[in-house]
């Protein structure tokens, strides 16, 4: 039995759907920042993060065209929209895979509650095991007939 025929009792709830919601919309204000950063840098304005509390507040200046939205006044090289655009793009696909990578990677890959074919042999013996297969796989050794 592995991971994907396991049956969760367990019905889905609101939760895992709005984790989703938050961390996508986390990723998405990060990606179009790191966009909008990595385009002023290529075009030439230097390496411009805004502060603190205009890195959410500035995503609507971003998103209507404002490259140095939240950034200080002496700003003044505009980076083009679909650089801009196409940056926050790479951000957000590399920042998904990431993050689908690192939940793959950190829930385990272990087959859960199930011990394998050397621990049942070693913690039971392989007398015991073959005395009680019909109970364990009645599937493969069926009741004697008479």
């Amino acid at each position: 039995m592995n991971d994907t025929q396991h049956q969760d009792g367990y019905p889905w709830t609101w939760e895992p759907a709005a984790l989703t919601a938050i961390l996508l919309l986390i990723i998405a204000v990060l990606a179009m920042q790191i966009g909008r950063t990595t385009a002023l840098l290529i075009s030439g304005a230097g390496l411009l993060w805004p502060t603190s509390r205009h890195v959410v507040t500035s995503i609507g200046g971003i998103i209507g065209g404002d490259t140095t939205a939240g950034l200080p006044s002496y700003v003044e090289t505009l980076a083009p929209m679909w650089l801009v655009w196409t940056m926050a793009a790479l951000a957000a696909a590399v920042m998904c895979g990431a993050t689908g990578w690192a939940v793959w990677r950190l829930r385990g890959r272990a087959v859960k509650g199930m011990a394998s074919t050397d621990q049942a042999r070693h913690l039971l013996g392989l007398r015991r095991l073959r005395r009680t297969r019909r109970i364990i796989r009645p599937d493969l050794y069926p009741k004697a007939r008479r």
